[in-house]
């Protein structure tokens, strides 16, 4: 039925949530039904009694005695569904004679069990009287209410005991509780079905997307090994090459010997920044990796990174021009990370300017632009500038590693900061970062 442990857990939740819901209605149900039935019962048989006493009051007031009483309880027993006694001023006890005696024949006081006396007894002293002491007397699980009669003054006359067959009141909780378990069991049924429809459809679009980054993050760890083994091929086999020339003495040339030692040396250094900047990338994609945040101000990030940069500018005969409207913008971060990050956008535009050309800084309210005038970078390229190891193959990106932009992109997200690019082939590239 499930293919994935993730829906055939969740159904679980589901159904155990289910079943646990389903028992704790049916208890409350049950606890509930029972005493509502208890009452309803009650308070009918309290009507009913309460009607047979106002019915038979007459009779015991004018002194009839126990004539005519079998008819007339046999009639109030038919319309009242239960057994019913009239307890004179006498203490007779007169019935219909449904237990044993003839029709309208009383019962001696003395045959009741002590606890019915002391019931009747309460029910002279004008208390409506609830109780099962009776049914020993009439040989079944009864529920007797016990009414005072009254004459027209209010003074009491006598008693009507109103049976009822407990029998009759368990029927109808359990006739309940039958109801309750068919309806539970369809609610079950159907919520069976649906829990595993839900199951599915929730966890299929999750499954389809961990199946998707799978292949993603697969082809991302591929392209990267196939990337940095590009990248660490040339320099390795340079290295190689010349430290092989030299021990073997096949370069005997004391200019042609330094030359070989600064391309070792070149390309070593190359390797050590490319270490660097994977370590740099490696910990800032890392979400545990702590970044330090204080209050600072981005203008004096931003003229601390200028200063860096304006060596190798001077040495190009680039003219870095600054324009900052604003000091004291206090934003939230890391001052080594972000001016790392400016250090990178400066530097990539100081190398893409030709020479005795210009590149511009501003740095307006929150939002800082940085503008050269090189070659710019083709359209198609612009969507993948950030990814890693991403370079152009012109001369002046010759010694780039290409994980400067994707550094900057890191820094920039992990301090929520958005970093943009708009560029035109010929007419140079702006890097915005709005803070």
């Amino acid at each position: 039925m499930f293919k994935n442990h993730m829906t055939k857990k969740l159904f679980a939740y589901f159904a155990v949530t289910l079943l646990i819901f389903s028992v704790l209605i049916g208890v409350v149900f049950i606890l509930l039904f029972n005493d509502y039935t208890v009452k309803v019962n009650r308070n009918n048989m309290l009507k009913t009694a309460n009607s047979i006493a106002e019915s038979v009051s007459p009779f015991l007031e004018e002194g009839h005695g126990g004539i005519g009483y079998g008819s007339i309880l046999r009639s109030i027993e038919y319309v009242a569904g239960g057994n019913v006694w009239i307890i004179d001023k006498d203490l007779n006890i007169i019935t219909n004679g449904h237990h044993g005696k003839g029709a309208g024949t009383a019962y001696t006081y003395q045959e009741l069990p002590t606890n019915a006396e002391s019931v009747v007894k309460q029910v002279f002293h004008d208390n409506a009287v609830y109780s099962e002491e009776f049914s020993g007397l009439l040989s079944q699980s009864t529920l007797t209410i016990g009414v005072p009669i009254k004459n027209g003054i209010g003074n009491v006359i006598g008693v009507v005991l109103l049976h009822s067959p407990i029998e009759g009141i368990s029927n109808t909780v359990a006739q309940g509780i039958t109801l309750l378990g068919i309806s539970l069991a369809s609610a079950l049924l159907v919520s069976f079905f649906l829990s595993v429809w839900l199951s599915k459809h929730f966890t299929s679009p999750i499954i389809l997307k961990e199946a998707e980054d799978a292949i993603r993050l697969d082809k991302i760890r591929r392209d990267f090994v196939v990337n940095v083994t590009h990248e660490l091929k040339t320099p390795i086999t340079v290295i190689r090459g010349s430290t092989e020339a030299l021990k073997d003495g096949v370069v005997t040339d004391a200019v042609k010997i330094k030359e070989y030692y600064d391309q070792i040396i070149k390309e070593s250094k190359y390797l050590q920044g490319m270490v660097g900047d994977l370590l740099d990338l490696s910990k800032l994609q890392n979400p545990d990796f702590p970044i330090e945040k204080d209050a600072i101000d981005i203008t004096d990030v931003l003229e601390d990174a200028i200063r860096s940069v304006r060596g190798i500018a001077d040495l190009k005969g680039i003219k870095i021009n600054t324009e900052i409207t604003k000091k004291g913008i206090h934003i939230t971060g890391d001052y080594g990370r972000l001016r790392q990050l400016l250090i990178i956008l400066l530097d990539n535009a100081v190398k893409f300017s030709p020479a005795d050309k210009v590149v511009d800084v501003h740095c307006v309210e929150n939002v800082i632009k940085i503008r050269d005038y090189g070659v710019g970078i083709p359209e198609a390229e612009l969507p993948y500038i950030f990814d890693r190891f991403h370079k152009s193959r012109s001369e002046e990106n010759k010694e780039g590693t290409g994980l400067g932009l994707s550094i900057a992109k890191q820094i920039a997200d992990r301090h929520n900061i958005s970093l943009s690019v708009t560029s035109k082939v010929g007419q140079g590239t702006e890097f915005s970062i709005n803070c």
